[in-house]
């Protein structure tokens, strides 16, 4: 194992803007580094656990280079190891943080997954960055080797998620994380029920607490409105907003859907469950973008398409077969209703029913020539 080191510091990153003038603190090429990083070191962790290397490898998809104990070698990071960010990316972890990123830095919301609510998927994601943030495995680890210095990456991640949570509650959502974020102390615990906290209020204007407090000194000319919740400071949402547009700190909301925005020209499916999951995507987008989810579901029942209650998802998910997709009738259907072309939709219907029976096809015949091989002493003992 690597010798221990005793400081390492990130080289400092430039300062970049949004269209508003809210701060950014890096890009998003820097953002998904951190986050394979993150990941990376989780499914090391699963390395060491289970003294398998192999079973860790398996859940990224072992890059074609590396050995199983390159898993444990702190001096080498993933993309030594040939490990790539594409490798990760539909993973819930990476695309959760993404859509917090856009969201908390660009007001970019996409509203084509799970709401940013509490007991939604960001609870849990941001519950995870809080343990990686105070990780004493990430920490020893980091002690080691510069390429496992993974605390910084986390605590990064993790206020990109605090300002995610305080940006959906500026837009009267609720929080979606109830604990951990903020000073704890006094006058700015962790979150506001009824309003925004100090912290939240300075992560959304990109300025220091102690700057938002001094704004809030009613002797000043303009200065930032607040309330006494049970001794704690607060700013009402209708006040914060206010201040942000005059600091030219508002960052306007721009709803997006997503993968329900399906583009039937461009857009290939390799298999019927792909195309499955594009269609569902499609219609979670339209039942939140018209709030009509009742309506689309009756639609859809009446063209025989179930809408299948889940855990995951209150709005339901459709359920389509393959003898949906070979009904033409039932497609063109299921176009009008999901608001798609109709004749490109039924093209595309055959081109995944065809391509997955080709892929069926290939893999008999490569299993039914696997079993007519005979090996040499075979054909020996055979004479």
């Amino acid at each position: 194992m690597a010798k221990k080191i005793t400081q390492m510091k990130d080289a400092p990153e430039p300062n970049q803007t949004q269209g508003s003038g809210l701060p950014v603190p890096f890009a998003l090429e820097k953002l998904r580094e951190m986050i394979l990083t993150l990941y990376f070191q989780q499914v090391r962790t699963i390395g060491w656990m289970t003294n398998k290397p192999a079973v860790a490898w398996e859940i990224i998809g072992k890059p074609q280079d590396a050995h199983d104990n390159d898993l444990f070698s702190l001096d080498l990071d993933p993309e030594q190891l040939g490990l790539r960010y594409e490798s990760i990316r539909k993973t819930h972890f990476a695309e959760c943080i993404e859509k917090m990123y856009q969201f908390a830095y660009f007001g970019i919301l996409d509203e084509s997954g799970e709401q940013m609510e509490y007991e939604s998927i960001y609870t849990w994601i941001t519950s995870l960055l809080m343990d990686m943030k105070n990780s004493q495995m990430f920490y020893e680890m980091g002690s080691y080797s510069a390429a496992s210095m993974t605390l910084d990456e986390a605590k990064k991640c993790f206020q990109v998620a605090e300002l995610a949570n305080a940006r959906i509650v500026l837009e009267g959502g609720e929080n979606f994380f109830i604990s951990g974020f903020g000073s704890n102390n006094k006058d700015d615990d962790s979150i506001g029920y009824s309003g925004l906290t100090v912290r939240q209020m300075a992560l959304l204007s990109g300025m220091e607490e102690m700057s938002i407090r001094a704004a809030a000194n009613p002797k000043r000319a303009n200065p930032l409105r607040t309330f006494s919740d049970e001794g704690r400071t607060r700013i009402s949402i209708e006040a914060a907003k206010a201040w942000l547009q005059a600091k030219g700190r508002y960052v306007s909301i721009t709803r997006e859907w997503g993968t329900g925005e399906i583009d039937l020209v461009k857009r290939r499916f390799a298999s019927v469950n792909e195309l499955e999951e594009a269609l569902d995507s499609r219609f979670q987008m339209l039942a939140l973008r018209d709030q009509q989810r009742d309506v689309l579901v009756a639609q859809l029942s009446e063209a025989g398409i179930k809408v299948i209650k889940t855990i995951a998802n209150k709005n339901g998910e459709i359920e389509i077969d393959r003898a949906c997709l070979s009904n033409i009738s039932l497609i063109h259907k299921l176009a009008e209703i999901l608001e798609l072309p109709s004749d490109l939709l039924t093209l595309r219907a055959r081109e995944a029913l065809a391509k997955e029976e080709l892929a069926s096809v290939e893999r008999e015949l490569r299993l039914l020539a696997e079993s007519q091989k005979i090996s040499p002493q075979e054909k020996n003992n055979d004479r």
